[in-house]
């Protein structure tokens, strides 16, 4: 996604901004929110990259790589190994507290998540991230499970970057600020594909019985009214 300008008002953010965010697929006021509160932050140069590659899925836990090393996207930038190590001390799971989300489609108002694991790798920033009990969060996780959403982006601020001139010119990034990472519809920049999807079919049996017994539960009211 687009990060605002310095030579561009709100009103071209704005036009520029909701479209791309249409098309990962955010409802209109969602986007709308999103890219004005980028605006009234844009000062903190947050900013959002799709770079990833869903791992694995185990009962209400993901593993995806989040964010991909050495890779030049779409931005023109490179995230750099050892880019997150401070801010997943300060920030992650092994922190005082825990900062950084799990979020559906970058809207704040929309945690799914936390994250149980973080860390570099070879590769990446490897995440298990655990899906919340409520209906909306389980919903989204059996849509991982199903496979109809499979890719991810991150939220952060750049706190050291390195330019690289050339005839393709991009920009290392040293050092980031993760605020979250979200489940999209589309990224802006996907190297590979899920691997790997299973669930745990005893939960999932579970959650159906529960569902049932309350059903069950319910029409014997509605019948005991009528009568």
């Amino acid at each position: 996604m687009p990060t605002p300008r310095d030579s561009e008002t709100r009103q071209e953010w704005m036009k520029r901004c909701i479209p791309v965010l249409i098309d990962e697929g955010n409802e209109q006021d969602q986007a709308v929110a999103i890219c004005a509160n980028i605006w009234k932050n844009r000062n903190k140069m947050y900013s959002v990259k799709s770079n990833y590659r869903l791992k694995d899925i185990d009962g209400t836990v993901i593993s995806a790589y989040v964010s991909v090393f050495n890779n030049i996207d779409t931005d023109g930038d490179m995230v750099m190994p050892g880019a997150f190590k401070k801010t997943i001390a300060e920030r992650g799971p092994g922190a005082s507290r825990v900062r950084i989300k799990h979020l559906w489609m970058h809207d704040p108002y929309n945690v799914i998540g936390v994250p149980e694991e973080m860390s570099e790798d070879n590769e990446g920033l490897l995440v298990r991230s655990r899906f919340g009990k409520d209906q909306f969060s389980q919903d989204k996780l059996q849509q991982h499970i199903d496979g109809l959403i499979d890719e991810f982006s991150i939220g952060y601020q750049v706190i050291q970057s390195e330019k690289v001139d050339g005839d393709a010119p991009y920009q290392k990034l040293m050092e980031i600020k993760l605020w979250e990472y979200s489940s999209v519809t589309w990224g802006a920049n996907s190297l590979t594909r899920m691997i790997e999807g299973k669930s745990n079919i005893k939960d999932q049996l579970e959650v159906i019985n529960e569902r049932m017994n309350k059903l069950t539960s319910a029409l014997r009211k509605l019948s005991l009214i009528h009568i």
